[in-house]
């Protein structure tokens, strides 16, 4: 965990964590005073962290009795689900930047890129979906559609946290689909939109075959 970050940040990324990994199990309530003692902190950072899971969909607060855990846990029927929603909304999003001749933010795709190895090789299988999920709304970009963007963030509070049950079956296949999007990448770059699009769409078909 980086040193910098504030107790608020730290408090977020601990709960989270926790959650995630079972100890505040879907249904139960965890308060204030159970926190200060799990944590070790003060009120504050984690009162001002409990509305930050809030609003990401990990807690749902009631007054008088605390903070319900929420169920993050998604099926396979769901995250394909979500995958196809994604394939959709990316390969209208190149269709229109084809349309347009509109430019793809290519430096910070390959710096996400980057990310995402070093996260392969470390076994960091929240930081490397955070970064897939990053490189992908990178590829929304050209929509220029907020509510587009808008819906993504919501959806992704929940199924970044589902993914990482994932991390173990798709392993061995990540350095091949990071391959692919270093093509893709360069096929954007030169505004090959077709090859690009088509490319995408194979992407995600890989990893549904992958998960099914």
């Amino acid at each position: 965990m980086p040193n910098n970050i504030t107790l608020e940040q730290k408090a977020f990324l601990e709960i989270k964590k926790a959650i995630i990994a079972g100890k505040y199990q879907p249904g139960t309530y965890i308060t204030e005073a159970t926190l200060v003692n799990d944590l070790g902190m003060s009120r504050t950072p984690i009162r001002r962290a409990l509305m930050s899971l809030e609003s990401s969909g990990f807690i749902k607060h009631y007054a008088h009795q605390g903070s319900m855990v929420q169920n993050i846990q998604v099926t396979m029927i769901e995250m394909i689900n979500f995958i196809e929603f994604r394939l959709f909304l990316g390969t209208g999003s190149i269709e229109k930047a084809k349309r347009k001749q509109l430019d793809f933010p290519i430096e910070e795709m390959r710096e996400s890129l980057t990310k995402m190895k070093l996260a392969i090789l470390d076994g960091e299988s929240e930081l490397y979906f955070n970064e897939v999920n990053h490189f992908n709304n990178l590829i929304l970009q050209p929509s220029q559609n907020d509510l587009i963007m808008e819906t993504m963030t919501k959806l992704l509070n929940r199924f970044t946290a589902g993914s990482i049950k994932y991390f173990q079956i798709r392993k061995n296949s990540f350095l091949q689909t990071l391959a692919a999007y270093e093509e893709l990448v360069c096929y954007l770059e030169k505004k090959e939109f077709d090859e690009a699009k088509n490319l995408y769409s194979d992407i995600k078909r890989t990893i549904i075959n992958d998960l099914l």
